[in-house]
């Protein structure tokens, strides 16, 4: 992980044969752009399979849990929106649902400076018409939490918003068709009737609480209804109801304590289950380990002139590689072939005291993922080296965080709205 240098651009292109496939597509640049993600020594899995167990749905660039409700209600009013349009004879397409989607997206920033907020947590408030909408940004967290079908893309949940308006409106005229006497004769005829005929999966969860006009006043503050809407969807869906994620909110909850962390070491292991706590000890443990082959990747970079790097580096050094727990690392993970052969040689010559060869091994590495875009050895006069460590604790900025910082922020919006 470095502090000091972007990797240059990659430009990607791909063919598509339907917009299924670009909204796809662009997910999945979506999540490559996350801060974070840059990975010079390809154990970028590693660090997501742990992230993953921890704490499911949630990424980098996730900034407040509110986004969560919000999106419900943006979902709602677009399928409501696809069915007035067949109503009235306009075509309902996916594209289009999309397009008005991103349009209410965007329009979310003026409605919240109206109503005074201006904070760093609101999506696009320094940057109108962002790339990555809220919809992208927390499509993970809403599949996940099973706030929506968790099979479904964006693109195939507007297709079934378009589907099922057509057919409901399709089995609305047969059936009005069919009773207009009947209607005539019965003064009780309840005119949504065919809808309660329909057999449609769930596409996403009801809203069962009151929102009238929910733009109005509209801060990050979750009310009671909404907060325990997620604190529920978390701890019932089967993709996270057993994480870290589930088994903190609960504890915060139940025990009535300040969640206050923002870090992985400030976490209390100890309300977790067995499993969770082993796998949480191993991602600390992994975090350790791969701490000193980050510092030792911008030592290379500084052609080991960084002598605040150094400093950390050397301490890092003193403990006893005895007690990594590699094998168990590599296999809770599913670690591929060339990262196990990669860790496990960093693992021989960190217990061998062989600091050359450790850092000959970081070297290779980098050569063998990054090729002629290596970062090693291109410092010169011509291109300085500038040290973004001022202080041994700016070092700290190269530990893994598992999306912990993250995961603490949206658990706290979650309490506060429960109180």
């Amino acid at each position: 992980m470095s502090t000091t240098q972007q990797t240059e651009p990659m430009i990607l292109g791909w063919l598509d044969n339907n917009q299924a496939e670009q909204e796809e597509m662009k997910e999945l640049l979506s999540l490559l752009q996350e801060k974070g993600t840059l990975d010079e020594l390809g154990i970028g899995t590693i660090r997501d399979a742990f992230s993953n167990q921890l704490f499911p749905g949630i990424t980098t660039i996730q900034t407040r849990a509110k986004y969560l409700v919000i999106l419900l209600y943006l979902l709602k009013e677009t399928d409501l929106e696809a069915k007035k349009a067949v109503e009235k004879d306009r075509p309902a397409t996916p594209e289009a649902l999309i397009r008005l989607l991103n349009e209410k997206q965007d329009k979310l920033v003026d409605v919240f400076e109206k109503n005074g907020l201006k904070e760093r947590g609101v999506i696009g408030i320094r940057s109108r018409n962002v790339v990555q909408k809220p919809a992208y940004i927390y499509w993970g967290a809403l599949t996940t939490f099973g706030i929506v079908n968790p099979n479904l893309s964006l693109y195939q949940l507007c297709s079934l918003f378009c589907q099922n308006a057509k057919t409901t409106n399709q089995k609305r005229n047969s059936f009005t068709a069919n009773n207009r006497k009947k209607k005539e004769e019965d003064d009780d005829y309840f005119e949504d009737a065919p809808d309660a005929f329909l057999d449609y999966p769930a596409l996403y969860s009801p809203i069962t609480w009151k929102i009238n006009n929910w733009r109005d006043g509209l801060t990050m503050k979750l009310t009671y209804d909404e907060a325990k809407f997620i604190s529920d969807k978390i701890l019932s869906s089967p993709r996270s109801q057993n994480s870290a994620l589930a088994q903190l909110l609960r504890y915060y909850r139940d025990e009535d304590v300040v969640c206050d962390f923002s870090d992985v070491d400030q976490i209390p292991e100890d309300v977790l289950d067995e499993r969770m706590k082993r796998i949480f000890q191993l991602a600390k443990a992994f975090r350790r380990f791969i701490f000193g082959a980050y510092m030792a990747y911008n030592y290379l970079l500084s052609n080991r002139t960084d002598k605040v790097l150094k400093e950390v580096y050397d301490n890092w050094k003193q403990q006893d590689f005895n007690l990594v727990p590699l094998p168990e690392i590599l296999s809770v993970t599913r670690a591929s072939f060339p990262q196990t052969l990669f860790l496990n040689e960093l693992l021989s010559h960190a217990k061998a005291g062989e600091w050359n060869r450790y850092e000959h091994c970081i070297q290779k590495r980098e050569k063998e993922l990054k090729g002629n875009r290596r970062k090693i050895g291109t410092f010169n006069e011509d291109n300085p080296y500038t040290s973004p460590f001022v202080f041994p604790e700016d070092v700290d900025t190269l530990l893994l965080d598992f999306r912990a910082h993250r995961a603490g922020v949206i658990l706290k919006d979650i309490l506060k709205g429960l109180i």
